[in-house]
């Protein structure tokens, strides 16, 4: 054998060499970061979904769950019991302040409920039939093929509810409405298309 050959402090020159040399092997073997890990995400979803039952200990969603996935395979167990707790403790706390934003705002529906009638004693037009009856006239283009009286008497939402004048500004201010928003739409459109003609690579 080699060693058995060498003088005493050639070998234990040789030894420290190779015991140097296996050392830095093993630090360039580290696990890679666990914080945008393909690990993490997956191991997250699951918990999300509520497909790790909180009964499980760590060793258990271990075995079950990760031991076999390629995103574990750079990833020991060594640190899985505290990642897991922290995913586990993320997720309720995130789903406690989910709770109590729902029941503040049932709180406070109950405390300031949307009203029923606007200032002048009539159907509060958001929420109210009319809206939604007309909003499908619209659709359909009777808004285009009728007078305003022939819309307006048309059906008993309208004509039961709303004045005639009153009927006629919700006319003026829905079709405005979806002016406005077929305008933003269009623009928004002529912009993608114009960044995508920019990138293409005959416009270079």
């Amino acid at each position: 054998m080699m060693h058995a050959t060498m003088p005493p402090q050639v070998w234990l020159l040789h030894s420290q060499t190779n015991h140097n040399k296996d050392k830095s092997m093993s630090s360039n073997k580290q696990e890679p970061k666990w914080i945008k890990s393909p690990a993490k995400a997956y191991l997250l979803d699951l918990i999300e979904k509520g497909k790790v039952p909180s009964t499980l200990k760590p060793r258990e969603v271990h075995d079950e769950f990760c031991v076999n996935r390629p995103e574990f395979q750079a990833f020991g167990y060594k640190h899985f019991s505290n990642r897991l707790r922290a995913l586990r403790e993320k997720v309720a706390d995130r789903n406690d302040r989910a709770d109590r934003d729902a029941a503040a705002l049932a709180s406070d529906r109950l405390l300031h409920p949307r009203p029923n009638q606007d200032g002048f004693g009539l159907p509060y037009w958001p929420d109210s039939e009319a809206k939604e009856v007309l909003c499908e006239d619209i659709d359909r283009g009777n808004h285009l093929t009728m007078t305003k009286e022939q819309l307006w008497s048309s059906k008993p939402e309208h004509y039961e509810s709303f004045p005639f004048d009153v009927f006629v500004k919700h006319v003026h201010q829905e079709v405005k409405t979806r002016k406005f928003h077929a305008y933003i739409a269009d623009k928004a459109k002529k912009v993608i298309s114009e960044n995508a003609l920019k990138h293409m690579p005959f416009a270079k």
